[in-house]
């Protein structure tokens, strides 16, 4: 289990090395159904299975378009987070036992982005959105257990936005650190 966790952060240093600044592209964003999703597809399976045990045309249109939709909203989900740029600012330095304070700056030039959850773990702290040409200012809190320089780890990025049965996610490595 080591080696896959060892060899998992290697894979992830050389896919998306650490920068200060990122823009999230088509190499940067992962999308997988949802449980939602999952039952979504199921239910689509039963619905043509139906269709063509019944040979009921209305139960195939009814299937397809479903379908359809679910791959139209696939595309959404990743392009709510494609372009988005996100900026690792200066942390505030704090004491040993008290919470470091990480800000970052989320923007946006084309259009407005909805539903973007960040944190470091499950379940991500923050939901925002975004508005186009503005940035958004996000803080972020993680325990500074001993002294010296903190890293903060991997972020991740995520959006369920428009339908919930996808998820588009990114872990970016923003390269913020707190005294």
């Amino acid at each position: 289990m080591n080696s896959l966790h060892q060899w998992l952060n290697q894979w992830w240093q050389r896919r998306m090395p650490p920068s200060s600044r990122i823009q999230l592209g088509q190499r940067q964003i992962f999308i997988v159904p949802t449980l939602t999703g999952w039952a979504f597809g199921g239910a689509l399976l039963l619905m043509l299975l139906v269709a063509i045990n019944y040979q009921n045309s209305l139960a195939y249109a009814l299937a397809f378009l479903l379908g359809s939709l679910g791959l139209l909203a696939a595309l959404h989900t990743w392009h709510n987070l494609a372009g988005l740029e996100l900026q690792g600012l200066r942390a505030a330095p704090c004491f040993a036992g008290e919470r470091a304070v990480f800000r970052l700056q989320l923007g946006s030039a084309d259009r407005v982005r909805h539903g973007i959850a960040l944190g470091w773990r499950a379940p991500l702290p923050v939901l925002t959105e975004v508005e186009t040409g503005n940035g958004r200012a996000v803080m972020l809190e993680m325990p500074a257990l001993e002294r010296g320089w903190l890293q903060a780890p991997r972020l991740r990025v995520e959006t369920r936005f428009p339908l919930a049965i996808w998820v588009a996610w990114s872990q970016i490595d923003l390269d913020m650190q707190a005294l």
